[in-house]
């Protein structure tokens, strides 16, 4: 299935959703949510200064969002983290206060079109995202 340029399974949709509007959305419910968090960035803050980037989120209002309303029961959620100690210290957190079980966490190591990292494993970088993998626990 083909939906704005995005190919899906079956029975799956594309939503790229403002959370300023979350009441106004519809009641459906999902056995699968990939959420890509507007995490508080540096960087994004200076680019930002510049008329570009994007709107950037609190933990804590990130956590105020209806996780378990919008997951069926056994549903899975995906959540990209940073490599922030306190962003993935906020997942955690968020799984408890949403009733999740934590699943497993899957490693996507950012390579060059020639198959190098983009970066050196330093204190500062690392050449990896995350994505922490949480289940609705059944009623």
């Amino acid at each position: 299935v083909e939906q704005g340029g995005v190919i899906l399974p079956p029975k799956s949709e594309f939503r790229k959703q403002d959370l300023m509007n979350i009441e106004e959305w519809d009641s459906s419910t999902y056995d699968l949510i990939v959420m890509d968090p507007p995490w508080s960035n540096k960087h994004v803050k200076r680019v930002k200064m510049t008329g570009a980037g994007y709107m950037m989120m609190d933990n804590d209002d990130l956590e105020k969002m209806p996780v378990t309303k919008l997951l069926n029961d056994d549903g899975l959620l995906f959540v990209w983290c940073t490599n922030k100690v306190k962003h993935r210290a906020a997942v955690t957190a968020w799984f408890t206060s949403w009733g999740l079980s934590m699943v497993g966490t899957w490693y996507w190591v950012k390579v060059t079109k020639h198959g190098e990292m983009v970066t050196q494993f330093t204190q500062d970088k690392q050449p990896y995202e995350v994505v922490i993998i949480g289940q609705k626990l059944g009623p």
